[in-house]
């Protein structure tokens, strides 16, 4: 199955242009989705990596043969198909940079779920790495210069990411020779309508966190360099900068942060 029409798109690229690109494989992968009366069928499950609201990652191996990889369930009761969809579209059109997690074959479905596999992280994610203490210098730039470049990637393709977080960049080796970011899940093309986040969020930048219901912003590329910069916060000292970022919190670190907001920054390699 190809799913590689959103790799052509190139700086200077129309935010329609992806939306389109994004849409049209959306529609393509639909008819293509392997219905399995269980995913024992495909896999050997093994152990459960992690859950939350959206559902879980099981460590599985495929019954044919070929390496362990991290199966992701979404609940069909509680996840739009649309929704599963384009995460793992998006997840199979940037597979090819090496600061992404990959995602693998085709998509599935049971009664109960939809699912898809992606490359197995062995050390987890970044947050079980920090512990009481950020990581050092050495490392800590390590880890930023691959996730700015993964980034940049995926900018460069008219995408934001929009939940840059450590729970969310994956550690392949415990030096993170090689870390990659996953949960594509929120990723939507630039310009796409954006609320407030259900819950407040120590990544989200001030001009989402003011926010009210029903008003959106369109999502720009500088969100993710506002939680990039968050993110090599918590590297360096293994907490947050703040519980929310605004003045009030009394956390904040910033003076005057409500006259600082993502879109006065944009870091690109």
């Amino acid at each position: 199955m190809e799913l590689r029409a959103l790799e052509t798109l190139e700086d200077g690229d129309t935010e329609e242009d992806t939306a389109m690109a994004l849409q049209r494989l959306v529609e393509l992968t639909a008819s293509r989705v392997t219905s399995v009366r269980s995913l024992r069928v495909q896999y050997r499950l093994i152990r459960k990596l992690g859950s939350g609201s959206y559902g879980r990652v099981l460590l599985a191996q495929p019954r044919q043969g070929g390496k362990t990889v991290a199966l992701k369930l979404l609940r069909r009761d509680s996840v739009l198909r649309t929704t599963f969809l384009r995460e793992f579209c998006v997840g199979r059109c940037v597979s090819s940079h090496p600061g992404l997690l990959q995602t693998l074959g085709r998509p599935l479905q049971t009664p109960q779920h939809f699912a898809f596999a992606q490359e197995y992280a062995p050390y987890g994610d970044l947050s079980g790495m920090l512990q009481e203490k950020g990581l050092p210098e050495l490392m800590a730039k390590r880890v930023l210069a691959q996730l700015a470049g993964a980034l940049d990637f995926l900018h460069g393709r008219g995408l934001v990411h929009a939940d840059v977080k450590p729970d969310n960049v994956l550690v392949f080796d415990p030096d993170c020779n090689r870390v990659a970011l996953g949960d594509l899940g929120l990723t939507r093309p630039e310009g796409s309508p954006t609320p407030a986040p259900p819950v407040p969020l120590p990544t989200a930048p001030p001009e989402l966190c003011l926010l009210l219901p029903p008003n959106t912003l369109p999502l720009r590329p500088a969100v993710d360099s506002w939680a990039l910069g968050v993110l090599l916060f918590c590297v360096a000292t293994a907490c947050f900068p703040w519980d929310v970022a605004l003045a009030p919190d009394p956390e904040t670190l910033v003076s005057g942060l409500l006259d600082i907001t993502s879109e006065k920054i944009c870091v690109r390699q």
